[in-house]
Parts: structure tokens; sequence; C-alpha cells
């Protein structure tokens, strides 16, 4: 880990441990794999807004790009500090 992703990681300590954190964390990495297992065509909740969709490819989980990537900024206390960093 990089001294940049260090002190990232090191300012959102305090929320990550957080209970609240992690059981959104959880519902959120829950509908995730939901969504990944579902088969094509079938209706799925994205995983991060939970609005109902209906699968079109095999790896769609998500409404749209959006969704993704506060997801992934979300699930990740790293990639979300390097986020909130770079849209200063």
């Amino acid at each position: 880990m990089s001294k940049a992703d260090r002190v990232a990681t090191s300012q959102f300590d305090d929320y990550c441990t957080d209970s609240k954190y992690h059981e959104e964390r959880y519902e959120l990495i829950t509908r995730y794999f939901i969504a990944q297992k579902a088969a094509i065509g079938s209706k799925i909740k994205c995983a991060y807004c939970s609005k109902i969709i209906i699968k079109k490819h095999y790896r769609q989980r998500f409404c749209n790009t959006k969704c993704k990537n506060k997801y992934w900024n979300f699930i990740d206390s790293v990639r979300k500090a390097r986020a909130k960093i770079w849209n200063k």
C-alpha cells in the first residue's frame, strides 16, 4: 500500500468502525452477489440503489455507471478516499 493510500485510509478509519457503515456494506455486497447469480432476462435489484432492472448481460449488476462507481467507492474505503481527493 502506498503512502497516499495509507493517509487516505486513515482519514476514513473512524467512519469504517461505525456499525451502521458495516450493516450498509453487508447489504450492498449481498445485493451484488444476488444480482451476480441471477439469470439473464430475470429481474434484479441494482446492487447500489435497489432499482428493479432486467438483467441484459451476464455481468450486469447495476442500473447505470453512476451506481457502479458509487457502489465501489462505498465498498472500498481506499478508493473512496482517492475519489474524494481527486474530485476536489
